[in-house]
């Protein structure tokens, strides 16, 4: 997460929130809050206190297409968590393995129970997970999503299906939330809201920064915002889009890039409470 005075921001992971965190920092609006949990990503129900006064909140997503890619990528070939994923799988797996165990899971070959032993930073689930997210239905982008932006612990995955059928009741930690794809958009019409009279300066140094782990990043995805059938064969989108249908719904993703449907930032109601 990245604290700042009134501002708060939740990075999930693989949404371009190393870009943000650097911007913001740069332009000395606040400091990455790390926690005893991997790599700082923690939920919101793991905000420190003295951050509950923040008067705006917000994190980033992407489309799941290049959201399940840009995981791939990560522990496929980055640094010492090269070959995470056969580690994680217990076999050597194939992008489509990946998306067939991370969203019909349970199905997708033996999971290595001492994964996070041997990869202790590597933020891949839990071993139990697929399990759970087979009998929920979900797929492993909801799961994390709701894990990390939602106030209330909402852990029983198994009991989330109902929930989502009403996806605007989900109790929210978050005021608002950026699409990774219109990021630098997203982000200064963020600001601009957040401090109007420092918004000028913010919106220049975020247009002109460079982006963060820009090898790769719309992988997966289209020029066009479409999904690439070069890696995703008809029978894998079936999967992404049962699995993380909430996703596709709430946040306009079911719209290419550019489509005016798909806002640069959506408000999502903070606090609400399940119907």
């Amino acid at each position: 997460m990245f604290v700042g005075s009134g501002l708060l921001y939740i990075h999930v992971p693989r949404t371009g929130g190393t870009f943000v965190s650097n911007v913001l920092e740069k332009e000395g609006i606040g400091s990455r809050q790390l926690s005893n949990e991997v790599g700082g990503h923690d939920g919101i129900r793991d905000v420190p206190e003295r951050t509950a006064d923040a008067t705006l909140t917000f994190a980033t997503l992407r489309d799941p297409w290049s959201w399940y890619a840009s995981v791939d990528a990560h522990y496929r070939h980055k640094g010492r968590f090269d070959g995470a994923l056969h580690e994680y799988f217990g076999k050597p797996v194939s992008f489509k393995d990946v998306i067939h165990g991370f969203t019909r899971p349970g199905r997708g070959g033996p999971i290595r129970s001492d994964h996070a032993a041997r990869y202790p930073g590597s933020r891949l689930p839990e071993p139990g997970l697929p399990g759970q997210l087979a009998r929920s239905g979900i797929g492993l982008y909801t799961w994390m999503v709701i894990r990390m932006l939602c106030r209330e612990p909402l852990e029983n995955v198994e009991g989330l299906s109902g929930i989502l059928e009403e996806y605007g009741d989900i109790p929210w930690g978050v005021n608002a939330i950026i699409d990774t794809a219109q990021l630098r958009d997203g982000l200064s019409s963020i600001l601009q809201a957040w401090n109007p009279g420092q918004a000028a300066s913010l919106v220049g140094a975020i247009q002109t920064s460079a982006a963060q782990n820009q090898k790769g990043h719309f992988r997966g995805v289209l020029p066009t915002g479409n999904p690439d059938p070069a890696i995703y064969d008809s029978e894998m989108q079936d999967w992404i889009i049962q699995a993380d249908s909430w996703i596709f719904r709430r946040f306009g993703f079911a719209f290419p890039v550019g489509d005016s449907r798909r806002p640069a930032v959506t408000m999502v109601n903070m606090g609400a409470s399940p119907a």
